[in-house]
């Protein structure tokens, strides 16, 4: 048998590490406008504006409570969402609003309701539905 020389390939590189998505970003408002009776407007850092009316954001409440509600509601049989006695219907009206720290909105409800902690991140992902 003949000896024969082979040619051994350099070395390949090893592959490149997977791209680290950027982290996340939460949405930052630059400017909160609340109309007590009507609206809350929102600037948001990126230059896009949301407008919330406040049926629409109370009906949203964010709080385990109003949850529970929505999807009890959601798997009615019936399409007809039942609300509470004492929910203000298209009459609610904000009584205040107070920043949580630097990331969320408290607004205490004509209703007596007001446990939702309104996230910007949670803002920020319903903004669809609000028309604005």
């Amino acid at each position: 048998m003949q000896d024969t020389e082979q040619s051994i390939p350099p070395t390949a590189k090893p592959p490149s590490p997977p791209a680290v998505p950027p982290p996340h970003t939460p949405p930052i408002p630059s400017r909160l406008h609340l109309d007590r009776e009507k609206h809350l407007d929102i600037t948001w850092a990126d230059g896009t504006r949301s407008v919330y009316t406040l049926t629409y954001l109370r009906s949203h409440c964010p709080c385990a409570g109003c949850k529970k509600d929505r999807e009890e509601q959601s798997t009615r049989k019936t399409r007809v969402n039942l609300l509470s006695a004492d929910y203000g219907g298209a009459t609610i009206k904000a009584l205040k609003a107070d920043l949580v720290g630097n990331y969320a909105l408290r607004i205490e409800w004509s209703d007596n309701h007001s446990t939702g902690i309104y996230s910007f991140e949670y803002l920020n992902t319903i903004r669809a539905g609000a028309g604005g």
